[in-house]
């Protein structure tokens, strides 16, 4: 299992920027029901690469849940962005929300 590290602002990781690939195609993320070695879900996520390699990462539903109210608590949710924040169109350039 890889262990999810969790920063509030992505400039705090601290990368090496030499050693970065943009992950230019597609990103995949779903649940896998008893995915853990415990039996409870986990959320599998697939990067693809320019190259055509994959990267795939996987950790505990639990813990990608309890990241997502992190970053709420600071950011607030999307579907409250345009309110409080003055922020238009997040979700997309067609001008429609989906959620």
């Amino acid at each position: 299992m890889v262990t999810l590290h969790v920063f509030a602002n992505a400039e705090d990781m601290a990368l090496d920027p030499s050693n970065i690939v943009i992950a230019s195609k597609d990103m995949s993320i779903g649940v896998l029901e008893g995915g853990m070695t415990s039996g409870k879900p986990s959320v599998s996520m697939a990067f693809e690469l320019p190259d055509g390699k994959t990267v795939f990462a996987e950790t505990s539903l639990a813990l990608f849940l309890t990241t997502a109210r992190a970053f709420a608590a600071k950011y607030g949710w999307p579907e409250d962005w345009d309110a409080k924040r003055g922020m238009n169109n997040v979700y997309g350039t067609d001008g429609k929300t989906s959620r």
